[in-house]
């Protein structure tokens, strides 16, 4: 019910979509950093504890 309500918020932001060519790169760059950092915290938990049942 409240889910409709909530979609214009939810949209990206103009900004990304009119970026200059000086600033495309730091989107996309950025865009990287925050898909890989997750995935290699959860990636070097799962190798930290792996070591640790080792032991």
């Amino acid at each position: 019910m409240l889910m409709p309500a909530l979609i214009p918020l939810v949209l990206a932001c103009p900004v990304c979509g009119q970026a200059s060519e000086e600033t495309s790169a730091a989107y996309v760059a950025m865009t990287v950093v925050m898909s890989l950092l997750p995935l290699s915290a959860i990636g070097g938990l799962v190798w930290w504890v792996a070591r640790n049942m080792r032991e």
